[in-house]
């Protein structure tokens, strides 16, 4: 070097195209004077960088979230940013210098230090680091708890705790985001469940209840009871009652239709009614809940209560039928009622015979008179309809009126007849001058005027 030039001074060299100084360039320090090489003292140490003119090796660390994995860095660029994953302090020499640790902490890609994950959030690893083979950490980020790049808020159904997704338990349900606890939202409410992860409740099925809260599977509380039904979210096992009239034979019926009635030939299903015969009030469970009681009541299909019979009608049953006289072996279960037909009565649901010596001509009589007595010179036997049923007969027989059978004419002593053959409608008997009425009963001393006889 020229005696007459001054050295130059630390992170600087002597120039031989300039015979000056010039700064150290970026990468290289100078740590003593007088340096003559520009490579000066040499490169910078990894994890450092020297801009021009430096005279440490260790002039300048790598920022926090960059590393330096070679000598000679020259800016504060570095090598390039932290991996995610993982968090890079000053001066750090890897991309991957410290895992983030643990499912508490995250750290997204340039991390200077790792981040606590936020309450109600949980961590999570970058898609583009699981699904890129030849990614640093890719590896232990699938497999570790450690490697955590970012922290999502926990979705409904769902809490989280350090950093950690869980379903809601069974038997609670999470309806909003950020849940920080298993007791989630809140238990599941009566007449509902709610499995694992559930957002919301589940209406408990038709059929079934769910009494208390915190219910975890679809057969909830249970059945439904017979003779009621249970509509979806019902709360008692007696939800609703089967409509009067019709009735609920088996545990689980889900509609007001209650118990099917099915044709197992077809398939074919209608809507459950109380059998003829019987009623059925509220919440029955049988089709014969009620024997609709007595010859002055009936019960069709479907029946409430008991339909008194009208006036002049009888009540029909299973083996009591229209027509004929009933029977008591289905008194108590009548299906229906029918009008008395002539020649017959009713009272309270009872059909009976017009009696001897009167008719009944028209339907729905209910008196024992029927229409009235039947006419003189005509007789009138049981369940007569005419006032003229039958012709007296001849004359050894005479009809008042009113007669269910001809009367025979006394042969005790010689008589007389009036009237036309063969309806004698009156006799005499003429004895001692004496003539006798209707009823033996002396009318005259003598013969009526046109009788005729023999004494």
């Amino acid at each position: 070097m020229d005696s007459d030039l001054a050295e130059c001074p630390a992170g600087m060299f002597q120039s031989a195209t300039t015979n000056g100084c010039e700064l150290c360039y970026g990468g290289f320090f100078g740590e003593t004077s007088g340096l003559t090489s520009a490579a000066c003292t040499g490169k910078c140490r990894k994890g450092y960088y020297c801009p021009p003119g430096s005279t440490s090796p260790t002039m300048h660390k790598c920022p926090a979230g960059r590393w330096g994995g070679d000598a000679g860095m020259a800016s504060a660029t570095c090598s390039g940013l932290c991996a995610e994953g993982h968090f890079c302090p000053e001066g750090s020499t890897s991309p991957t210098q410290f895992p983030c640790g643990g499912t508490e902490w995250f750290c997204p890609i340039g991390s200077p230090d790792r981040t606590h994950v936020t309450g109600g959030y949980y961590t999570t690893v970058t898609a583009s680091i699981v699904g890129d083979s030849t990614h640093p950490t890719v590896r232990r980020a699938r497999s570790s708890r450690n490697y955590r790049t970012s922290q999502a808020i926990c979705e409904r159904g769902h809490y989280c705790i350090k950093g950690t997704k869980e379903r809601c338990p069974a038997g609670v349900y999470g309806s909003t985001p950020g849940l920080v606890s298993a007791s989630c939202t809140a238990p599941c409410p009566r007449g509902h469940w709610c499995p694992e992860g559930s957002p919301l409740p589940i209406e408990c099925p038709a059929g079934v209840f769910g009494n208390t809260t915190g219910l975890t599977s679809a057969a909830c509380s249970g059945l439904c009871e017979p003779g009621h039904y249970c509509a979806a979210a019902s709360t008692s096992a007696i939800q609703a009652a089967c409509p009067a009239g019709r009735y609920g034979a088996s545990h689980g019926l889900t509609t007001d239709a209650c118990s099917k009635n099915c044709d197992n030939s077809t398939g074919v299903c209608v809507d459950s009614i109380c059998s003829p015969g019987y009623y059925c009030p509220k919440a029955s469970t049988s089709a014969t809940q009620v024997q609709c009681g007595g010859a002055s009541a009936f019960c069709p299909g479907g029946s409430v209560l008991p339909t008194p019979v009208d006036v002049g009608y009888y009540t029909v049953g299973p083996v009591s039928h229209p027509g004929s006289y009933q029977l008591g072996s289905d008194k108590l279960v009548r299906t229906a009622q029918v009008i008395c037909e002539p020649g017959t009565y009713c009272i309270s649901g009872e059909r009976f015979p017009c009696p001897a010596g009167v008719y009944g001509s028209v339907s729905g009589l209910s008196s024992s008179d029927c229409s009235g007595p039947c006419d003189p010179g005509y007789f009138c036997p049981e369940q007569s309809t005419s006032r003229r049923q039958r012709d007296c007969g001849g004359a050894d027989y005479f009809c008042p009126g009113g007669e269910g059978a001809p009367r025979k004419v006394s042969l005790r002593v010689p008589f007389l007849f009036c009237g036309r053959r063969p309806r004698l409608i009156k006799f005499i008997f003429c004895a001692v001058h004496t003539i006798r009425g209707p009823f033996n009963q002396p009318t005259s001393s003598a013969g009526p005027s046109g009788c005729k006889g023999q004494l």
